[in-house]
C-alpha cells in the first residue's frame, strides 16, 4: 500500500522556503517533576535537513487549536519566542517543557520535547 501525503493548508511554495532558526530539546522522564534541560543544541547540516523535513511533514498533519488560547500558557510562551527569540527562546522552551510535564504527569511517555522556531514566506506573489 502506497503512503498518501495529506494535503497541507500551506502552499508548496511557502513550504519550500521553510528555515529552522533555533532548535532545542529537553528530556522528559515520566514520573519526574522537572525535565532535564539543555541550554543549546547545534544541528549539523544533515540534522537540519532531517528536522526541516519533519517540520514539513507536520504542515500536512492534523492541526490543533487551543480551546481557550487566552487562558493557556503555551500560546503566550510561543508568542514571546516569536516576538523576541534572542531573549526568550531558551527560557521559554524550558517553561514549555515544564508546563507539558506538569500538565501530563501520567499520560505522556518519557521522551524529548522539541521546540524550534521556523520561518517561511507565506502567500508570496512573484
Amino acid at each position: 500500500m502506497k503512503k498518501q501525503e495529506r494535503p497541507s493548508s500551506i502552499s508548496e511554495d511557502s513550504i519550500n522556503t521553510l528555515k529552522i532558526h533555533e532548535f532545542i530539546y529537553h528530556i522528559m522522564i515520566q514520573g519526574t517533576s522537572l525535565p532535564e534541560y539543555l541550554d543549546e543544541v547545534v544541528l549539523t547540516p544533515s540534522q537540519e535537513k532531517f528536522f526541516t523535513e519533519k517540520v514539513t511533514e507536520c504542515t500536512r498533519g492534523t492541526q490543533y487549536l487551543f480551546e481557550d488560547a487566552n487562558s493557556s500558557l503555551t500560546p503566550t510562551l510561543c508568542s514571546e519566542i516569536i516576538k523576541s527569540p534572542d531573549s526568550n527562546f531558551v527560557a521559554n522552551s524550558k517553561k514549555l517543557a515544564e508546563h507539558f510535564l506538569v500538565s501530563h504527569p501520567n499520560t505522556a511517555s518519557s521522551g524529548v520535547l522539541i521546540v524550534t522556531r521556523v520561518t517561511m514566506l507565506i502567500d508570496t506573489v512573484t
